[in-house]
């Protein structure tokens, strides 16, 4: 009885040895499968990084093409439109001062033309006037 005891004694150590062996087991795997878990959550947070860079990367190329194409912000086109009216009103006043300046001068040449005129006539009349003195004499 004593033998089936101590071969009962030993079975019972064996498989003790065994679980404790199977328990450690599964903690270094528990432990190895942690820290792979770890490892891939810090790769995974790298992949994140580097897609938000290269998303945002992206969006400043689109924005560069855009612009490029003649696209404007908002902002911009109101603030070229705003200019725009400012140049055409300038445009406009100088149009009209322009006009107005053409009027003048036109109206200036046909007074220098009958200024012309007058004083040939004038010179004329003068002349006339000293020939008929000088033939009444």
């Amino acid at each position: 009885m004593q033998y089936k005891k101590s071969q009962e004694l030993y079975e019972a150590k064996s498989t003790e040895k065994n679980s404790q062996a199977e328990i450690q087991g599964g903690r270094a795997a528990s432990r190895n499968l942690t820290s792979r878990i770890n490892k891939l959550d810090h790769d995974s947070l790298k992949q994140q990084e580097i897609i938000y860079n290269q998303d945002f990367t992206i969006q400043q190329l689109e924005r560069k093409i855009a612009r490029l194409q003649g696209e404007r912000s908002t902002e911009e086109m109101d603030a070229l439109n705003a200019r725009i009216k400012e140049l055409t009103g300038i445009m406009e006043e100088r149009n009209n001062t322009h006009q107005l300046l053409s009027t003048q001068l036109k109206r200036l040449q046909v007074q220098t033309k009958f200024s012309v005129i007058h004083v040939l006539i004038v010179n004329i009349v003068f002349e006339n006037l000293q020939l008929a003195r000088k033939f009444s004499i």
